[in-house]
């Protein structure tokens, strides 16, 4: 495996992303806590042709007591976001997907939106059509091998190009930079799992499990009790789905702020000690920002960054919306995700894609890895699963026509809502 401070290397005035920069944390953190961000700038400087109103990303990164982490974590995310935002056009290839057939993706497989969710005013998207053509990209079934195309759309970052491409909005889940293949493939997997509980959890309003304080490090109880004295109350959950990868939801609730008042974070992998302390440390990190701004939208077809809806959602106003896992904490049951071993980078891909074949589900892979970030040993990866429900940061996409967002909760041990009694309210994971 290539020694992670070389991505270090890539990041600087020259670089392919901007220098790491402490983030000044304004007292909402303790003094232990370190958070970096990085910048990609505008990728098409590089790849071409240039646009000066091309998207752009950054990365962050967040640690306790290891400010090198967290700069080397601030480089790492915004390397993932550089490698989704090049785009090769020749390796694209625009064709319609009944013209393809088998050597494409299945468009039915692909979450979709619910009819009532198409017919809402300011409705940004359409089902996939395959009788209209949109670019494909190269990928790898990571269960057999097998080549196939996937919709451009949903491996890069960058925005829709054609009209019959707005079946999808992109997002950086599933994107993950590593040394080696194994260890990408684990991180961008987990990542996919990760925001399809957050996702389960939201919508279907599942009143999920407290998690049993004996998953906290001495790092995790220490963060809880700062925040504890200064009035924030954090609840930690087992949101573990049916998969059975350990999953950390975390909610922090206070009311000496009416702009921070909810704030919520995740993790998925496989040592839930180290994944309630990532929650945590996610949850109190996104203060900084929601703090700071200001300007939200008022309208759900004017929301854009993945931020408004935590923004929005953090109000103090809001609280009722979130009622679903703070009432009757006292008797929810207690729970400790079932450890799955620490294992080697390939048995650990090997323990997630079983848990997929088991559950019909399949990953496919699309390699990203730019010059740069090959010349110094790793690898950027995108994986891909359409048969888990998507996060999404527009409100009036959710993606309600999927069919996992009807049948996971069940297999969870929970009663699944029906379309009309979903969450309404925006998701307020950032």
């Amino acid at each position: 495996m290539a020694d992670a401070s070389a991505l270090l290397e890539l990041a600087g005035p020259f670089g392919a992303v901007g220098p790491p920069r402490r983030a000044d944390t304004g007292g909402w953190l303790p003094e232990e806590c370190s958070v970096f961000t990085s910048f990609t700038g505008n990728p098409t400087a590089v790849a071409g042709p240039f646009r000066p109103r091309a998207r752009t990303a950054y990365g962050a990164g967040r640690a306790y007591g290891d400010p090198d982490r967290a700069r080397l974590l601030a480089v790492a995310e915004a390397l993932e976001r550089y490698a989704a935002l090049l785009v090769d056009g020749k390796r694209l290839i625009v064709a319609a997907a009944a013209e393809l057939g088998r050597d494409a993706l299945d468009l039915d497989r692909v979450p979709r939106c619910s009819r009532r969710e198409l017919s809402r005013p300011g409705c940004p998207v359409v089902n996939a059509d395959k009788t209209r053509p949109i670019r494909w990209t190269p990928a790898e079934d990571l269960h057999t091998g097998t080549r196939v195309l996937v919709p451009a759309v949903m491996a890069f970052l960058e925005f829709p190009e054609l009209e019959a491409e707005n079946f999808w909005v992109p997002i950086s889940t599933g994107c993950a930079v590593h040394g080696s293949f194994e260890a990408a493939a684990v991180a961008a997997i987990c990542e996919v799992i990760e925001r399809d509980a957050i996702a389960l959890t939201w919508l279907q309003r599942l009143p999920l499990p407290r998690l049993d304080d004996r998953c906290l490090s001495a790092a995790a109880r220490s963060l809880i009790a700062w925040c504890s004295d200064r009035g924030i109350a954090s609840h930690l959950y087992d949101a573990t789905t049916d998969l059975g990868v350990p999953m950390v939801y975390c909610l922090q609730t206070t009311d000496r702020t009416p702009r921070g008042a909810q704030l919520v974070g995740a993790a998925c992998g496989f040592d839930v000690p180290s994944l309630a302390e990532h929650a945590l440390l996610e949850t109190m990190a996104l203060r900084l920002g929601v703090q700071a701004r200001r300007g939200l939208p008022r309208r759900y077809a004017d929301f854009r960054s993945i931020h408004d809806d935590a923004a929005v959602m953090a109000a103090r106003s809001k609280r009722a919306a979130f009622g679903f896992l703070l009432d009757d904490l006292a008797n929810r049951p207690v729970s400790r995700p079932r450890d799955p071993g620490q294992g080697s980078d390939r048995e650990r891909l090997r323990f997630l894609l079983q848990r997929l074949s088991r559950a019909g589900m399949t990953a496919w892979v699309v390699d990203l890895t730019p010059r740069e970030l090959r010349e110094v040993g790793h690898v950027a990866l995108r994986v891909i699963i359409p048969e888990l429900q998507p996060m999404s940061a527009r409100p009036l996409v959710q993606y309600r026509g999927h069919p996992r967002l009807y049948s996971a909760p069940g297999r969870m041990g929970f009663r699944a809502l029906p379309e009309r009694r979903l969450n309404p309210y925006p998701q307020p994971m950032a």
